[in-house]
């Protein structure tokens, strides 16, 4: 009996042995598994973070882009006023005319047409005087705070000792006013 006891203390020993090493195996692995879950959970956090940056760093870049074209549109309103208004360009033309001493021969308004939320008011006229006050003119034309459009400048002289003449159209802006402010962007007018 003593020989089946050893063989049993044996096999006992045996069993004891191999349950610790599964034990062990399965606790390895568990803490392996677990310790793979928290990469993969800390990876996605991190990706999530990157995500959150880049989006905000979208949305201010979305804000800026959104102030400027509010600060464009505000500027554009100032350029084009309301209907009714051509009378302070006409004041403001007379003015350039007299500060060139440009003598005004004739002058054409035309027709209005709408054009999207505004109204494009042809206008011809012609002047005479130094060529240099009537390219003084023209440009002053072009960069004057109003949107006004220069669609055909023609200058001719008679003779050398005759003031130039010179020809021009241009057409003016105005916001309708029912049209209110714009909500989406709409498209400058030619040459704005």
């Amino acid at each position: 009996m003593a020989l089946e006891f050893r063989t049993i203390d044996r096999l006992g020993a045996g069993l004891v042995l191999v349950a610790t090493a599964l034990s062990v195996v399965y606790v390895l692995s568990s803490g392996v598994r677990i310790h793979a879950r928290l990469a993969s959970q800390e990876q996605q956090l991190q990706e999530r973070r990157q995500a959150h940056a880049e989006a905000r760093a979208s949305l201010h870049k979305l804000q800026a882009a959104l102030a400027s074209a509010d600060e464009g549109f505000a500027q554009l309103r100032d350029k084009i006023p309301e209907s009714g208004h051509i009378g302070e360009f006409l004041e403001h033309l007379d003015g350039l005319m007299k500060e060139r001493q440009i003598a005004l021969t004739r002058l054409e308004p035309q027709a209005a047409a709408q054009e999207n939320i505004f109204l494009r008011t042809p206008v011809r006229f012609a002047c005479s005087g130094a060529s240099s006050n009537l390219f003084r003119l023209v440009f002053d034309l072009e960069t004057m705070d109003r949107v006004v459009t220069l669609e055909s400048v023609q200058v001719k002289r008679a003779s050398l000792n005759e003031p130039c003449e010179a020809e021009i159209q241009a057409s003016l802006y105005e916001r309708i006013p029912s049209a209110g402010p714009a909500t989406t962007p709409a498209p400058l007018p030619p040459g704005g």
